[in-house]
């Protein structure tokens, strides 16, 4: 899971998840009971998106907290 917000005053957070299910799941909660609009990305970490060069640009790490 990554939580990215950009250098924009007021741009949509945006959520990269696998399945919304653990951490991703409560994030999601947050954000729709604040009533923030948000964007959603998803990362399928059985095929190792989270490897993917544009993944890696955000998080070079590649962890993918599902």
């Amino acid at each position: 899971m990554l939580l990215a917000r950009h250098n924009s005053r007021r741009a949509k957070p945006e959520l990269y998840h696998w399945e919304p299910v653990g951490h991703s799941l409560q994030v999601l909660i947050c954000l729709h009971e604040i009533g923030d609009s948000y964007r959603t990305h998803h990362v399928d970490a059985l095929k190792f998106e989270q490897f993917s060069a544009d993944f890696l640009k955000l998080n070079p790490l590649g962890s993918c907290r599902c």
